[in-house]
């Protein structure tokens, strides 16, 4: 006999929030990243951060050195591309001098990596990130680090990229929230130094 059904649900969080004023929203969010960061640092061995030029992953590694210290740090790069993230690390973040290991990623790894790359994600890539990222993890292990903090989709959550804002924008264009617009335009223009109307 076979029974449909449902085995899990995620909780409707939704209302948690209503009526809340931004301080109380932006402290619930911090003691969450806090906590979260704080029960993976429980580990007797050097841990070390994935760093891209994304908010995530910088906001991981402020927070791990505030439980650790200086963390090394380990970012993929497209030398010569506009998405070389290693000069953006270093910029961006002031990264400099502080352990912190790139690796450039090249035409030959992306021809010699293809094929175990596929293999290991069981699907194509949607892009050359992901074996970039594989290569990054390889370094850190052969810089003898067991453990690699990562702050995979956060990005996504936290709208630390620029084309999110625009995907979210459009959507509230498209509704009519002209009042949200307005404050979310002027948000993002404090936060980026832009002047988008």
């Amino acid at each position: 006999q076979v029974r449909l059904g449902t085995y899990w649900d995620v909780p409707a969080e939704s209302d948690r929030f209503s009526g809340a004023d931004a301080a109380g929203v932006e402290g619930a969010v911090r003691a969450a990243l806090e906590e979260a960061v704080r029960l993976h640092m429980v580990g007797d061995v050097e841990i070390g951060v994935s760093l891209s030029s994304g908010l995530d992953s910088n906001l991981l590694r402020v927070l791990a050195d505030r439980e650790r210290g200086s963390l090394r740090c380990f970012t993929y790069c497209f030398p010569g591309t506009p998405y070389d993230e290693g000069v953006l690390v270093e910029t961006q973040w002031g990264i400099n001098g502080r352990g912190h290991h790139r690796r450039n990623v090249t035409p030959d790894d992306v021809v010699m990596q293809l094929s175990s790359m596929v293999y290991t994600a069981e699907q194509p890539p949607g892009g050359v990130g992901i074996l970039g990222y594989s290569l990054s993890c390889r370094q850190a292990a052969e810089h003898g680090l067991k453990v690699l903090l990562a702050g995979q989709g956060s990005d996504e959550t936290f709208a630390g990229y620029r084309y999110y804002y625009q995907l979210w924008l459009g959507d509230l264009a498209r509704d009519g929230r002209v009042d949200r617009l307005r404050a979310e335009l002027e948000a993002f223009n404090g936060a980026h130094g832009t002047a988008i109307r």
